[in-house]
């Protein structure tokens, strides 16, 4: 969900959570804008945001990672 506006940029649905599925989610997030550099995505801390070529697929877009705070999965970055 976009902060600015609360529009949803992309989603998917799975039984079970797969990198495939959080990866081409992202993908199809960033496919939205020309300009992703400086963005920032914000997520809790499951193991799929923290798995390695996730991350790289931040930065190589030069996108900033945030994540909520164990225990804290309810507060959003825009809080």
């Amino acid at each position: 969900m976009d902060l600015y506006n609360g529009e949803i940029v992309a989603y998917r649905m799975a039984r079970r959570p797969v990198f495939e599925m959080v990866s081409s989610v992202l993908e199809a997030a960033l496919s939205r804008t020309n300009c992703v550099a400086g963005l920032i995505v914000h997520s809790d801390q499951g193991w799929h945001y923290k798995m390695q070529p996730y991350r790289a697929m931040l930065v190589r877009r030069e996108v900033e990672q945030s994540m909520s705070r164990k225990g804290n999965c309810i507060r959003q970055c825009g809080d």
